[in-house]
C-alpha cells in the first residue's frame, strides 16, 4: 500500500513541478467537492507549514470533517 501522496496519485516518476501541481489540483478538487457537498468553505485537507522548516509542507485530514464523511459513507 503506497504511503507517499506521489505515489498515490501517481506522480512520483515526474518533475517537482508536475508533482506539486498535481498535488495542489488534486487537493483543490477534494476541498471543492467536500465544500460543495456539505454546502460550506470548511477543508477536508489542509495544508501546514513544518516548524522545523518552512520550505516544507504537510498535510492534514481535519478529524471532524473526515468524520463527515465517514458518516456520508457509512449511512
Amino acid at each position: 500500500m503506497p504511503d507517499d501522496v506521489d505515489e498515490i496519485i501517481g506522480t512520483e516518476s515526474r518533475s517537482m513541478e508536475a508533482m506539486k501541481k498535481r498535488r495542489s489540483m488534486i487537493i483543490r478538487s477534494i476541498n471543492g467537492k467536500f465544500s460543495d457537498h456539505f454546502d460550506n468553505e470548511d477543508e477536508l485537507i489542509r495544508t501546514e507549514r513544518l516548524e522545523s522548516d518552512r520550505r516544507m509542507v504537510k498535510y492534514v485530514v481535519d478529524p471532524q470533517n473526515y468524520s463527515k464523511v465517514q458518516k456520508l459513507i457509512i449511512s
